[in-house]
């Protein structure tokens, strides 16, 4: 902050600090960090400048957006001997507040006997979106050997905050033994990053010897 005047002395200077509020609904989006939100001092000379630092905390649960964080200023000048009060004035600085996205997905389940080569079996699991954000474009592909996946590729699209998605995916052995294989979600956070899931499968396939 920095007194900008060529003639007058400001005094009992007090700068307050409030975090940002949501347009939408008032509440306040960050909170100060082991420290009060108000600052004081006695005098600021002509020209004279003073540095100002508060750590604010974002709220756990602040939607991600973009928040206006109001500084206030109330004090009184003087000019030679004679001293006034001035009017209050708020200047705003807008800070962009990010929420780590949460997107999680369970373990693939799997039937926990044996399939015979060539026979159909189930594949399922669920993503939870347990952020404040929505992510977006999710995509769920599936790899492995041994084995052919009906839908290799499916969009599910956007998952909204605290929302859940389920996929089911249907594979076909075409041999036996052991066979592995990952589905691997890919999405977009709320800040256009792309980021990737991958969740690991293993089931196993015989032959059926029918004789002659």
């Amino acid at each position: 902050i920095k007194n900008t005047s060529s003639s007058a002395t400001i005094e009992n200077l007090k700068v307050t600090i409030n975090g940002g509020a949501s347009m939408v609904d008032g509440s306040r989006a960050f909170s100060p960090a082991n420290s009060s939100n108000s600052f004081f001092f006695e005098t600021l000379g002509v020209k004279q400048s003073e540095n100002i630092e508060m750590d604010l905390l974002a709220k756990a649960d602040a939607t991600p957006n973009s928040y206006p964080v109001e500084i206030t200023f109330m004090y009184e000048y003087s000019v030679g001997k004679e001293r006034y009060q001035a009017q209050g004035n708020t200047e705003t600085i807008t800070i962009p507040l990010r929420q780590e996205d949460r997107l999680t997905v369970n373990d693939p389940e799997l039937p926990g006997w044996t399939v015979n080569v060539g026979e159909m079996v189930s594949l399922s699991t669920n993503a939870v979106n347990k952020g404040k954000s929505s992510v977006y474009n999710v995509t769920v592909t599936v790899e492995g050997d041994g084995f052919i996946a009906e839908t290799p590729s499916y969009y599910i699209g956007n998952i909204a905050s605290g929302t859940e998605e389920y996929y089911d995916a249907r594979l076909t052995p075409f041999m036996d033994g052991e066979l592995s294989g990952e589905l691997i979600f890919t999405y977009e956070d709320a800040n256009g990053e792309e980021k990737e899931i991958r969740k690991p499968f293993v089931f196993s396939a015989m032959s059926f010897d029918y004789g002659d």
